[in-house]
């Protein structure tokens, strides 16, 4: 007898799938529909979106024809065009499925060609830009507009009046928007603006005469290192007069003063000592008016600990020279600018950069016959440069020394050298101050970095730093 197989445990193939195929079958079933899903939702997302931007178009196109049909005055009093969106409530809201779209109205001047920038102009202006723009929640595009140009009826451009554009331009000649700007005038006449994308601030109908104009933006600063500077021009009648101004988002400095330290192995090491009390700084670029150099002044933060801080300073493309003084006889010969020990610092707008300020180490050895003298007070002046700088050095210690970083004062010509007087007066011996004229002076070293040569006036002695100067008090 032929026994029967039994079928457990065996599949033929006509059985199904197994556990294996299914689960291939779903993941590629998944790797199909995901992507199908993300694309469907997608096409109804931009779907929603054209829709919103086809309300916004018509939205805007009956703001425009709203205003074109209203009176003149009404559109020349709107606001500049730029910087408008995200500055203040927008002019009005229109709800269309329960979506609120933002409508934001602005006219600009142009010359009678429309050119945008009436800084460019030498005559009247000739026709008023206006425009729509919408927006709405979570818009995924640039704002919709709409415009028109509207040509003033007759004897709204005077003929017997003048114009004023002020253009304001940045460090790389970009147009600088958003700047307040105010004009005084004949008889008490003021008014303010600020200025559109284009950096042109446009004021009509004025009285013929002189017009003295302000510019003011936090933290900007002018090509002479002001932050709110002026200009003057005279208005005549027709006539569309121009102001220039240099204005940019101001850079900062941070500067590092090298605290004089005696080298291993020097006369009297160990020995570090200050940075001069009262210490000036000055910025080099060959823009600045008249010589080329601008004395900023003691930074905010004490030079003792060394470090101060500049700011704001104009962002040159072609950036500083920093040294110390305000002297003109500190102003380093054009020999050394750019190169070691000041090499010139490179800034951007608004961006904080730093650099060292470059200062002379003076050494003095103050005694009373041979022994060193105490809590003796130095006090330099710098008498010159036509400028007298007044700089408190390092006081005595025990060992009767004093060693101050200060400025470098240079000659002038072959008759005037730069030099300083340097006073030293000791309360506990109660004797009349010792007055001692020097000059500083650098001499080239292999490496590129100077040497410091210290020539006392009265006797012609010179001492090489770090060997120290020897004063004898009375």
């Amino acid at each position: 007898m032929v026994g029967k197989r039994s079928r457990l445990g065996r599949c033929s193939k006509e059985d199904g799938m197994g556990l294996i195929e299914v689960l291939l079958a779903i993941i590629v079933l998944l790797i199909i529909l995901v992507p199908a899903s993300l694309l469907l939702t997608n096409s109804f997302r931009y779907a929603a979106s054209d829709r919103r931007s086809i309300q916004a178009a018509s939205i805007a196109m009956t703001e425009i024809s709203n205003l074109s049909h209203g009176s003149f005055s009404t559109i020349s009093s709107l606001p500049s065009c730029s910087p408008l969106l995200g500055n203040g409530a927008p002019t009005t809201t229109v709800t269309e499925e329960n979506i609120p779209f933002s409508v934001w109205e602005c006219a600009e001047w142009r010359n009678s060609t429309g050119s945008k920038n009436l800084c460019s102009t030498t005559g009247s202006p000739g026709v008023l830009l206006v425009e729509a723009r919408v927006t709405w929640p979570n818009i995924r595009r640039t704002p919709i507009v709409d415009a028109t140009l509207a040509s003033p009826p007759v004897g709204t451009i005077s003929a017997t009046k003048g114009f004023l554009a002020v253009d304001i331009t940045g460090a790389s000649a970009q147009p600088v928007p958003g700047v307040g700007v105010s004009i005084n005038g004949p008889g008490g006449f003021r008014q303010t603006a600020q200025t559109p994308e284009d950096g042109c601030a446009y004021f009509l109908n004025l009285t013929p005469g002189s017009y003295t104009a302000t510019i003011s933006k936090t933290n900007y600063v002018s090509s002479q290192e002001l932050p709110n500077p002026t200009k003057t021009a005279n208005v005549t009648t027709a006539a569309t007069s121009v102001i220039d101004f240099s204005y940019d988002l101001g850079t900062t400095l941070d500067l590092n003063y090298p605290v004089p330290a005696l080298p291993s192995g020097s006369p009297g090491y160990p020995l570090t000592g200050i940075i001069a009390g009262n210490l000036p700084v000055s910025v080099g670029n060959t823009s600045l008016q008249p010589s080329g150099w601008y004395g900023a002044g003691p930074p905010p933060s004490p030079p003792l600990i060394g470090s101060g801080q500049l700011a704001p300073l104009y962002p040159y493309n072609s950036g500083y020279t920093v040294w110390g003084g305000n002297c003109p006889d500190n102003v380093p010969p054009s020999t050394m600018l750019g190169t070691n020990p000041i090499p010139v610092v490179s800034v951007s707008p608004g961006k904080a950069e730093t650099d060292s300020v470059f200062l002379a180490p003076l050494y003095f050895n103050v005694s009373l016959g041979a022994a060193p003298v105490k809590n003796v007070t130095v006090t330099a002046t710098d008498t010159s440069g036509g400028c007298s700088e007044n700089l408190t050095l390092m006081t005595t210690n025990n060992r009767g020394q004093s060693l101050t970083a200060l400025p470098l004062a240079y000659p002038a010509s072959a008759t005037q050298q730069g030099e300083y007087t340097v006073t030293f007066k000791s309360p506990g011996l109660g004797s009349p101050a010792t007055i001692v004229k020097i000059e500083i002076s650098t001499m080239p070293t292999s490496n590129g970095s100077p040497q410091f040569l210290v020539t006392d006036l009265s006797n012609g002695l010179q001492y090489t730093y770090p060997t120290p100067v020897p004063v004898i008090l009375p």
